[in-house]
């Protein structure tokens, strides 16, 4: 009788032991994959701060290089979608450069090779013809697309957030272009 027992219990064990091991594999590749999503994920806030510093810091190259060539979407004023590189760059004036910026709210989701950034934004310009500085704050949805291991901003929807309150006493045709007949 007691053989029997110590069957069962080393049956038991042995259950046990693999079953720690599976569980410790399947843990060990979710934390590599939180770490994995993690990395990613500061990739992806690096270029978007670096896409910023290039405004404040004029720098025409850094913006060309962190967006690809077929980058589609909207620009904070733009009235058409602007396809590629080339009508972005054009879009681009550094007359009333960017002194500042901050994120007010950022988040990053994850997609395999794409991500999607939401975020909301605060920045300073100069309007050197007019001796002002101008404060305006805008929300955006930036898609970033993993491109030979760098991550690289694919296309944007940037929309100018107007000041709390400022849109109640405006009637809708002093808000938005339309038109009634």
């Amino acid at each position: 009788m007691a053989t029997r027992t110590r069957v069962r219990f080393e049956g038991f064990v042995a259950g046990v032991c693999v079953a720690a091991v599976v569980l410790g594999a399947i843990a060990a590749r979710a934390s590599r994959a939180t770490t994995d999503e993690e990395a990613d994920r500061a990739e992806v806030v690096a270029v978007l701060h670096g896409i910023f510093d290039a405004f404040v810091g004029k720098d025409a190259e850094t913006l060309r290089r962190t967006h690809t060539d077929d980058w589609t979407g909207f620009k904070s004023h733009s009235d058409h979608i602007v396809h590629g590189i080339d009508e972005y760059m054009s879009t681009i004036a550094f007359d009333n450069p960017m002194l500042e910026y901050e994120f007010d709210e950022l988040e990053v989701d994850l997609h395999g090779d794409l991500a999607l950034v939401w975020y909301v934004a605060t920045w300073k310009n100069r309007l050197p013809d007019y001796d002002l500085t101008m404060t305006m704050t805008a929300r955006s949805l930036d898609v970033y697309r993993r491109e030979g291991g760098e991550w690289i901003q694919a296309g944007s929807h940037l929309a100018v957030v107007p000041k709390p309150g400022a849109l109640r006493h405006m009637k809708s045709d002093e808000i938005f272009q339309v038109s009634f007949e």
